[in-house]
């Protein structure tokens, strides 16, 4: 009976691990940041729009909010993305979003834009 168990077992191994499984699915989009548009030095602490560029890789995602975490002289911006539809096509799809960076003082800030709470991006801006 052992010999037999033992002679079976590489073919129940075998078996098991060439069974046809599905392909887990992701259930997030790759999403990274395209461009960042804003002026990196000012003159005075007058707040300013930045322009960001989200490549979503599949069509069903977009962007749904912003927080921003003010750290000192650190700024997190947090872009959030949320899926829209069922059926998702594989293509780059780019998004703008506008963030707002208004400088409490003088001096170099660093900004961090982050995609669903992953960093992309760190930026300097001295006023």
């Amino acid at each position: 009976m052992k010999k037999t168990f033992y002679l079976l077992m590489p073919v129940m191994v075998f078996f098991f691990l060439s069974c046809d499984k599905d392909d887990p699915v992701s259930s997030e989009a790759t999403h990274l940041i395209a461009n960042i548009s804003f002026a990196q030095t000012s003159s005075d602490n007058n707040s300013q729009t930045i322009s960001v560029t989200i490549e979503h890789s599949e069509t069903c995602w977009v962007v749904s909010n912003i927080e921003e975490a003010v750290s000192g002289k650190t700024i997190n911006y947090n872009i959030k993305t949320t899926r829209v539809g069922e059926v998702c096509g594989q293509a780059i799809t780019p998004e703008v979003v506008t963030v707002i960076f208004n400088p409490s003082s003088t001096g170099e800030y660093t900004l961090n834009f982050l995609v669903n709470g992953n960093l992309r991006e760190t930026r300097k801006v001295t006023i």
